[in-house]
């Protein structure tokens, strides 16, 4: 089994998912002074796998995506993720 490579068409509808994800969750976040852990996080957003349980893998995937390591828009303390200031402007923009 070979792979292929994404078409211009897919690669840009799966960066428009990415960054319709992101957003959901930098909005959810926006107001929560005290921050909101990912279990919460993915029980508000509604993701779950085709079991109906939480999805950790996607939570896990954007939080990395926004988080230190990638744009700076959330951190995290004690478990509980919040905005930056960064990601403040982002979402108002």
């Amino acid at each position: 089994m070979f792979a292929k490579p994404l078409s211009d068409g897919a690669q840009e509808e799966m960066q428009e998912a990415e960054e319709s994800e992101e957003d959901l969750l930098m909005r959810e976040l926006d107001g929560e002074e005290r921050g909101i852990t990912q279990a919460e996080l993915t029980r508000r957003l509604r993701w779950t796998t085709k079991a109906g349980k939480p999805n950790r893998q996607k939570i896990n995937r954007v939080v990395k995506r926004l988080g230190p390591k990638g744009m700076k828009f959330i951190e995290e303390h004690r478990g509980r993720l919040t905005l930056t200031s960064k990601g403040k402007k982002e979402i108002d923009r």
